[in-house]
């Protein structure tokens, strides 16, 4: 890692160009911002929900906001989250919550995050290549593939993630201490990313070794471990491995219901090197980097991830849908930057190269962007449910019910309400169903469908464009 290559490049912008660099990265993601929120709020507004997810961190968001333990009921009666994944950066969501509680201020909140981990990526490309193609990058970035799919695929704990490698990679190249605090709170983020920080650590001791001598030896590399960088880097290395293994092996079993980590089942019975959606995914990661990017050691970040991805049997995991490569994003977009920093060894022109290289990042953000949900949303083309009938049904469920519904319904309702979900409801007891649109239960009597999954007997109180609910009569009545 080169630190003091800043103008390998392009010299440092002029004075009288200073302002205009400064205001570019705050430009670049208001806009992102824009755009981010009104594809939410019109998912939000059409009742479009991919998963369960949004239902499960609006009841935990609902939880911290009245300082109670994060019981999220939606994966099971009692059931505690942070036995699911360790995850205890999301108590941030508590106060935000109690000032606007809806699913929507979890939507919101992403997308600022998101928007916000652009402007020290674009502040960076933009000092050393130039306005014009740091405001390149930074909208590729803005626009990468990874970000738009975790924003159509709603809020997950990797909301907080993006803005810390953001920040903390671009710190790290400036060589701001800051980025050790940065980088280290990603283990408070979910289990796996104790690894990154462990990797990020390894990184240090890479770029010291290189550091020690012009070519790397075993006297350069016994020089460089006693270095206090080197140091650094083994301490955050010692600091990742500590979480994700006291996570792994000690606070998720001793937190979850069945005493283990849920998700161990899920890095077995696959073949590691197959299907080939895992190649256009690490395709896809290499062109965001702009190729060049592969210069760079922070690209060994990305390692961790994609390990348990590819080595997990869930197809969701191998491709570039959902939020999984949210987190890839940032340090494909730095080790852009960091490569061709470090490009003056090559035979290329280092203009040129860049030019290349941020121009495959931009136009692989924009291709992919344009394919997928929020280019289906700019089109036009992205389709949604009955605003009114939607927003009726979620009104006439009385205040304090308990409440059972399907996943699209989960967030609405969380607010007020003990809400379960159908899949995992369990033997708990209810009286309320909701049901939206394509529900099963609209091809039998929902009456009847209800007394036969969760007792006594029911009737319909409010049913339109296909937004059913249900009340108990025997339970309400007594």
């Amino acid at each position: 890692m080169d630190q003091d290559s800043d103008r390998l490049v392009r010299p440092t912008a002029l004075p009288e160009k200073e302002h205009r660099v400064k205001r570019i990265p705050w430009i670049i993601a208001a806009l992102a911002a824009a755009l981010y929120c009104s594809f939410s709020v019109t998912q939000w507004n059409g009742f479009i929900s991919p998963s369960w997810d949004l239902g499960i961190f609006t009841q935990l968001a609902n939880q911290y906001a009245h300082f109670n333990a994060p019981i999220v009921d939606i994966k099971g009666p009692g059931y505690n989250l942070l036995g699911d994944h360790f995850h205890p950066i999301l108590i941030l969501l508590g106060p935000v919550f109690r000032l606007f509680p809806s699913g929507l201020t979890l939507l919101i909140l992403q997308n600022l995050l998101f928007a916000w981990s652009s402007v020290p990526i674009t502040r960076l490309a933009s000092q050393k290549f130039g306005a014009g193609w740091g405001a390149a990058l930074g909208v590729s970035y803005a626009l990468s593939w990874g970000l738009l799919e975790a924003i159509a695929a709603q809020f997950h704990e990797i909301a907080f993630a993006v803005p810390l490698l953001a920040f903390g990679l671009v710190h790290w190249i400036e060589g701001r201490k800051r980025a050790y605090i940065e980088i280290g709170l990603l283990a408070f983020v979910k289990e796996d990313l104790g690894l990154t920080v462990a990797a990020f650590g390894f990184v240090m001791l890479l770029s010291t070794w290189g550091q020690a001598a012009p070519r790397r030896s075993f006297a350069s590399l016994k020089k460089s471990l006693t270095s206090r960088q080197a140091r650094n880097g083994w301490l955050m290395i010692c600091w990742g491995f500590f979480w994700f293994v006291a996570s792994i092996w000690i606070i998720l079993p001793l937190l979850n219901p069945g005493g283990v980590w849920d998700y161990t089942g899920r890095l077995s019975e696959t073949s590691f090197f197959a299907p080939a959606e895992k190649y256009v995914t690490l395709a896809l990661l290499l062109a965001s980097a702009g190729i060049i990017g592969i210069r760079s050691p922070l690209m060994l970040l990305m390692i961790p991830t994609l390990l348990w991805r590819f080595a997990g049997n869930v197809p969701y995991y191998w491709g570039w849908e959902w939020h999984y490569s949210a987190i890839l994003m940032p340090i494909a977009a730095v080790s852009l930057i960091d490569g061709l920093s470090s490009s003056s060894s090559l035979k290329i022109p280092p203009r040129t190269l860049g030019a290349l290289g941020i121009s495959l990042s931009l136009l692989t953000s924009l291709a992919m962007a344009w394919t997928g949900p929020v280019g289906s949303y700019v089109r036009g083309n992205y389709y949604v449910l009955d605003q009114r009938a939607g927003e009726g049904a979620v009104n006439a469920v009385r205040d304090n019910a308990r409440v059972v519904s399907d996943f699209r319904m989960l967030a609405y309702l969380v607010p007020g309400n003990t809400l379960y979900w159908e899949g995992t409801v369990g033997d708990a007891t209810v009286d309320t169903a909701v049901i939206s649109p394509g529900h099963s239960a609209h091809s039998q009597h929902p009456e009847e469908w209800a007394s036969k999954k969760f007792g006594g007997t029911w009737k319909i109180v409010y049913d339109q464009s296909g937004f059913t609910v249900l009340e108990r009569i025997d339970l309400l009545t007594q």
